[in-house]
């Protein structure tokens, strides 16, 4: 059974869209675009991972945070938060569960409702994460219906594209600038990556 849509446009909502975004791409933005259209009262926190949880190497930190906010810079009530990053480095540890951005979340908003924005695909997957029966007490899931997978349990709403950053990333690192690039990544990505070192990242 999915939530419906005025349960969660409440402007005591924080809808939480965490991810690699390792470079942020088109899809990440439709994705942003699609939750501003649907809940315009609640705030969207978009928040990049500090370390990847199976140790993939991540574009710089500090430069992914800074594409995602080109990215949304005029989108209203989205924060790019820097929270998984504040965990790793004041608990020093080498990577920040879910269930630890939920509570710290909690902690600073203890009014709020919080949902995690996931694709359907990963809902067999959901019974190993890290204290689960915690995290499903502290915050809901809104699920985006991905093809291919069961949607039962998605929100009623079109489809995003399919858009592979690994398939992105090989591109940049073997000097493709352009092309199929500019159908990829947003123009504001695309300009800041040009002006890095992509070979020695990836």
């Amino acid at each position: 059974m999915t939530i419906p849509f005025s349960e969660i446009n409440r402007d005591d909502t924080i809808l939480y869209y965490g991810g690699s975004f390792n470079p942020p791409h088109i899809a990440h933005v439709m994705m942003v675009s699609q939750l501003r259209a649907y809940f315009p009262k609640t705030q969207i926190w978009v928040a990049p991972a500090y370390k990847h949880a199976f140790d993939k190497k991540l574009i710089d930190f500090d430069l992914r945070v800074d594409m995602l906010k080109s990215c949304f810079k005029d989108f209203s009530n989205v924060v790019i938060s820097p929270v998984e990053r504040d965990i790793c480095l004041e608990d020093g540890s080498a990577k920040s569960y879910t269930i630890d951005v939920v509570r710290r979340i909690r902690k600073q908003n203890p009014e709020s409702r919080i949902c995690l924005v996931v694709w359907a695909d990963i809902i067999p997957t959901l019974p190993q994460w890290y204290r689960y029966e915690e995290l499903k007490a502290l915050a809901t899931f809104l699920f985006f219906p991905r093809q291919g997978y069961d949607n039962s349990q998605a929100i009623d709403v079109p489809f995003l594209p399919e858009v592979s950053s690994s398939e992105i990333r090989e591109m940049l690192a073997g000097g493709q600038h352009a092309g199929r690039l500019y159908g990829l990544v947003p123009a504001v990505v695309l300009e800041k990556l040009r002006s890095e070192t992509l070979k020695s990242w990836f």
